[in-house]
């Protein structure tokens, strides 16, 4: 019987687990930042790899310019730095965003670096502005971020994207491939100062936990006085004195791009709330086309748009062009917006979504369309207006619209392929 007592008695077996945690150890990440530079010039890293800083999903975020609430952090962070370099590196399971370019960084180049599982975004470019007054030197202007591979982004904050400008000018993000996150590839949060490039990037796989956006997006919630614009028109005395400066952004461009849109996203390009003064051309976008939304002076020409709207890769039926202005409910559309020379694909012949309450008055509702090629089963199209019959290509060709435009069948697989390498190598 004390045989059986001191059996029953005796503790559990650990598990095979807990025996290996007897002899391992245990790191606790401690640090949201592993590298900080500050008020410098001519700095250079290379080949390092950086990992396991703490998550910052639950500290203070901001929402600088509309849009997104950011945490202005990272584990790598820069600020007022001229000629910075970081190529080469590993940035892994960083617990918050991996690269903060913030102040005046200037002329400084983020190139060929793999960051993979950020707890945020990968790369941050964010700047300050007082108010609406951008003239200070206070932002980052005329870096480059290319040739990186960026993926599996933003696991704990959702408001991320590979990329996200914030008040900056000039920004030139290329050769970057992109995939793998909850919202936005791309992310322009304001109209700050333009005259950004991007270009030959390649987005897929994103807006996987959220829903509209697409693999570009870019809004424009307030005006921002900048020396980076075009003539306004407004003296001097008008704007504090500061004689050159703009509220008109310079026009930025949106270029032989590869942007295959899906999960909960609608357009390949989003110009989303008063977005303006953007040169969309020579993209090849797949299941989602291009939008507009309150905004003006943006041109979409040579585009390749393969079947936008299909309900099994994208989300809201949107197609090759979108003004999302809808007229019966926020007044007229907006001047200067123009698609021509594009290539569209569509299942139905339906390329347009327009809220069009009528037909007398379309110069003020849409954009100006012309020379475009649209491919259907049997050539077809239709355009439908609000609450009444579609109108015929030929009718809506005697509107004005698409004139030097054309009809054909689908193209085969084979033809769309040499199609977008045609088109993405230039």
């Amino acid at each position: 019987s004390s045989s059986s007592s001191s059996s029953s008695s005796s503790s559990p077996s650990p598990t095979p687990f807990l025996s290996a945690m007897q002899y391992s150890d245990v790191a606790v990440a401690v640090l949201d930042t592993l590298v900080s530079v500050k008020d410098a010039n001519d700095v250079r890293f290379e080949g390092l790899a950086f990992t396991e800083t703490r998550t910052t999903f639950m500290e203070i975020h901001q929402e600088p310019s509309g849009g997104w609430n950011v945490h202005r952090g990272g584990c790598f962070e820069a600020e007022n730095v001229t000629r910075l370099s970081v190529s080469q590196c590993v940035f892994n399971e960083t617990g918050g965003n991996a690269i903060l370019l913030t102040g005046h960084v200037v002329d400084s180049l983020i190139e060929q670096n793999e960051i993979l599982r950020p707890g945020e975004s990968g790369i941050l470019l964010w700047g300050t502005a007082q108010a609406f007054d951008g003239t200070r030197p206070t932002y980052p202007n005329r870096n480059t971020v290319r040739f990186n591979h960026i993926h599996e982004v933003g696991i704990f904050g959702k408001q991320t994207s590979c990329v996200c400008a914030i008040l900056s000018a000039n920004s030139t993000i290329t050769d970057n491939v992109c995939y793998n996150g909850p919202r936005a590839g791309i992310n322009q949060n304001d109209g700050f100062g333009g005259n950004d490039l991007v270009a030959r990037n390649l987005v897929f796989n994103m807006v996987r936990e959220s829903a509209d956006h697409g693999p570009y997006n870019s809004w424009d919630h307030q005006v921002f006085l900048t020396f980076n614009g075009v003539d306004d028109g407004f003296s001097a005395q008008d704007k504090w004195g500061h004689g050159g400066a703009s509220i008109i952004k310079a026009y930025s461009r949106i270029e032989r791009n590869f942007f295959i849109n899906g999960y909960n996203g609608i357009w390949s390009i989003d110009h989303d709330d008063g977005s303006q003064f953007y040169n969309d051309s020579f993209n090849f976008l797949v299941f989602g086309g291009c939008k507009n939304f309150q905004g003006n002076h943006k041109v979409t020409h040579h585009n390749l748009i393969a079947f936008p709207g299909i309900d099994s890769r994208s989300y809201g039926d949107r197609r090759c062009q979108s003004e999302d202005n809808n007229l019966l409910h926020v007044g007229r559309g907006f001047a200067e917006q123009y698609y021509h020379d594009n290539h569209c694909l569509s299942q139905d012949g339906i390329a347009y979504s327009w809220f069009l309450s009528n037909t007398s008055d379309l110069a003020d509702q849409i954009y100006h369309t012309w020379n475009n090629t649209f491919y259907a089963p049997d050539a077809s199209f239709e355009q439908d207006i609000f609450e009444k019959d579609s109108l015929s290509f030929p009718e809506w060709q005697a509107l004005g619209q698409d004139r030097g435009s054309k009809l054909k069948d689908l193209p085969t697989n084979n033809e769309l392929v040499a199609m977008a390498k045609a088109l993405l190598e230039g």
